[in-house]
């Protein structure tokens, strides 16, 4: 469990998660398919990862105030969600020669970017952490006198 919290608490597991799901994006989203050759444009391998660069940077910026666990939970759900958005929602189909166009790929990374840096302003507007002054610690150690 100590391992687990420590992840949570680490400013790096955000980016890993979200670079994870841009992966499985990238290579599991179906392709847009168009015209009467059925030529395919992997839309998710050119576009998420713009999308996944912009979420990541928001999530380093992002200040460690009180507890980043919350936080990096939810970046982490997001991102996961995306994913499986992306590669498993159907495919909108058009025309007679039908084109394929994977709608999941398209608004899905966007939406996660900005959902990604509104947690990170959230997250950022935290009050910080009350510290213990030196003097109130000191106060403690002292006996009381009487």
């Amino acid at each position: 469990m100590n391992n687990i919290s420590r992840a949570l608490e680490s400013p790096l597991t955000a980016p890993i998660v979200i670079w994870m799901a841009t992966v499985v994006m990238a290579l599991g989203a179906p392709d847009m398919v168009s015209g009467s050759q059925h030529e395919h444009l992997p839309l998710a391998l050119i576009t998420t990862w713009l999308w996944a660069v912009a979420a990541t940077v928001y999530a380093l910026m992002t200040p460690s105030r009180n507890s980043l666990s919350r936080w990096t939970l939810g970046v982490a759900t997001l991102w996961v969600a995306t994913a499986l958005i992306a590669v498993a929602a159907p495919v909108m189909v058009t025309g007679s020669d039908p084109t394929r166009i994977p709608l999941a790929v398209i608004v899905a990374p966007p939406v996660a970017a900005v959902v990604t840096g509104m947690l990170s302003l959230q997250q950022a507007n935290l009050p910080e952490k009350p510290r213990e002054s030196r003097r109130d610690a000191s106060e403690d150690r002292q006996p009381a006198r009487s």
